[in-house]
């Protein structure tokens, strides 16, 4: 697999609509479409026989503090879903995002639908990303007690989700 950048402004091809219009946001920085797209890197995951298998790309948000935060999103098409491809995107986004100076790679996940928003959200529990309860808003009192896994996978609402890109000092 490889991931193939694209030129930015991007405009959005039509499979890539098709998975952003029927999956909306599971994933991702929340919103609609043309909030994610252009954005400031935007790649094709592809395979050694030049197939699409999806799309990686981020966006950049305005942080509380002023500075600029780095958002990863990606949009795996779904004949290509569970077979490694989401994860070898993911890695390619956080050492993009790390090559650009950023300390942290954020993500939000819309949806608690057992089928999709939960597996993204364990998922992204295996690959060291905690959980942001402070970016929840006013969350029910039975939540905010829960440990993270746990509220990851309850909380009705967006989820968002922060990994440390920096090395530990040895």
């Amino acid at each position: 697999m490889r991931l193939q950048e694209q030129a930015v402004p991007y405009r959005i091809p039509a499979d890539l609509h098709a998975v952003l219009c029927d999956n909306p946001l599971e994933y991702g920085t929340g919103g609609g479409i043309s909030e994610h797209l252009p954005c400031c890197a935007v790649w094709v995951v592809c395979d050694d026989a030049n197939s699409v298998l999806g799309y990686a790309w981020l966006t950049e948000h305005r942080a509380e503090t002023g500075g600029i935060e780095l958002h990863t999103n990606i949009a795996i098409l779904p004949a290509h879903q569970d077979c490694g491809v989401g994860t070898f995107a993911l890695s390619g986004l956080e050492a993009e995002a790390s090559l650009r100076g950023a300390a942290t790679a954020y993500c939000q996940v819309n949806s608690a639908r057992q089928d999709r928003g939960q597996r993204v959200r364990r998922w992204l529990l295996r690959h060291g990303y905690q959980v942001l309860r402070s970016r929840g808003g006013n969350m029910p009192e039975g939540y905010r007690s829960l440990p993270d896994k746990d509220f990851a996978l309850t909380y009705p609402g967006a989820v968002y989700f922060a990994k440390c890109l920096l090395a530990p000092l040895s």
